[in-house]
């Protein structure tokens, strides 16, 4: 008899392991099929690209994009980067700016700040780096909410 109430034991428990399963599906089940609202991206790239400067930087008149620099010629890399506002509403937009070499080590990472005014339609702005820097590759990514939403690759030469 004692073995009996051993063998009901574990029926007993495998029912409610598997009556547990099946309430917990039906849960997964209602979550999957309410509404979750995607990523909506604020802003969409028009334009990245790359010059060379000072510390003060360079009026846009005077500035000469390139993908590729000579070293003796570098003093700071600057973005210059162009969006157009996909929002009908103020908003201030939260992106990330990581600067990387070829072998893909972060060389900076800066969290930056856009203020978007509901009638703007395209925005401008400028920022850059001053390093050592060596010949080879360099990628600068940008990323809002943790999404990359743009990424450029420059080189440097001897």
């Amino acid at each position: 008899m004692n073995m009996m109430n051993k063998v009901y034991a574990v029926l007993s428990s495998f029912f409610l392991i598997v009556l547990a399963g099946c309430l917990s599906f039906t849960t997964t089940t209602v979550k999957e099929n309410s509404k979750v609202s995607p990523f909506e991206p604020k802003i969409e790239i028009e334009s990245l690209n790359f010059y060379t400067a000072d510390e003060k930087g360079l009026e846009k008149s005077y500035r000469v994009y390139n993908n590729s620099f000579r070293l003796n010629s570098i003093d700071l890399i600057w973005y210059e980067l162009i969006v157009r506002n996909l929002t009908a509403k103020n908003a201030k937009i939260t992106y990330k700016e990581v600067w990387l070499s070829d072998d893909d080590n972060v060389i900076s990472s800066v969290i930056k700040d856009m203020s978007i005014k509901s009638t703007d339609k395209y925005l401008e702005y400028s920022a850059g780096i001053k390093t050592d820097w060596l010949p080879g590759y360099f990628t600068l990514k940008l990323y809002q909410d943790g999404l990359e939403i743009a990424s450029e690759e420059f080189k440097i030469v001897e």
